[in-house]
């Protein structure tokens, strides 16, 4: 009984978001309803895909979106190993980053959730955010306007994008605590290094507790039974 015990306690803290290292897969669904575009990024331009993308790490499916401009395979299904699940940057260290991460939680939560394509939109307004200093617009193609601008948008709608990052920046204090980061290894404090970073929506603390409450009092049951 005490190995059942542990267990339960063991998933109760997984479903919490514990930090661990597992095997990431990356789906077909979400490149299938996104849009090619060409962007310039901090570190030069770029051609790539924006999109949701729909995902499974450690045998669970999530939604989610880019965080960094690292490389990954955008013809899925791809296969990764040593992805870990952290929830996101915290402010007492980088206030900015922590600030940024909401801000993308915020338009994940309203807008990232309706429809593919308006996924492709906030994927580039999730970008504009994250990448340049000052958001602002990603329809300059004046470098001195932005480190994050597109030059190509395939079917994005850059006025609604645009729109996105102006009330995202207006959504700082967020409660962003049922969203998390999954990055790949060898990742940098924020941005990966090695592989592409997602943001990920988890189920609501809420209901983490009520689930863990309710192994736990499963367990403790059938430990009396047993006594019985």
């Amino acid at each position: 009984m005490k190995k059942n015990l542990l267990l339960a306690m063991f998933a109760v803290l997984f479903l919490a978001g514990v930090s661990y290292a597992d095997d990431f897969k990356l789906y077909s669904s979400g490149y299938e309803n996104g849009s090619n575009v060409s962007v310039v990024l901090p570190n030069g331009p770029a051609d790539t895909v924006a999109a949701y993308f729909k995902m499974n790490f450690s045998g669970v499916d999530y939604m989610g979106y880019c965080v960094d401009y690292a490389a990954v395979n955008w013809y899925p299904p791809s296969s990764y190993l040593n992805y870990t699940m952290i929830p996101l940057p915290d402010p007492l260290p980088d206030p900015d980053n922590a600030i940024r991460y909401k801000q993308a939680a915020w338009l994940f939560d309203t807008y990232g959730q309706s429809s593919s394509y308006w996924g492709v939109n906030v994927q580039l307004a999730i970008w504009e955010i994250m990448f340049d200093p000052n958001p602002q617009t990603v329809k300059s193609a004046d470098p001195n306007k932005g480190v994050f601008y597109v030059t190509s948008a395939g079917s994005a709608d850059l006025n609604t994008v645009d729109t996105y990052v102006g009330w995202a920046l207006n959504h700082s204090n967020f409660d962003a605590s049922s969203y998390r980061l999954l990055v790949s290894p060898n990742s940098g404090e924020y941005y990966g290094v090695d592989q592409q970073d997602f943001i990920i929506k988890t189920p609501e603390p809420g209901m983490l507790a009520l689930l863990g409450i309710g192994l736990l009092g499963l367990v403790l049951a059938t430990r009396r039974k047993a006594r019985s």
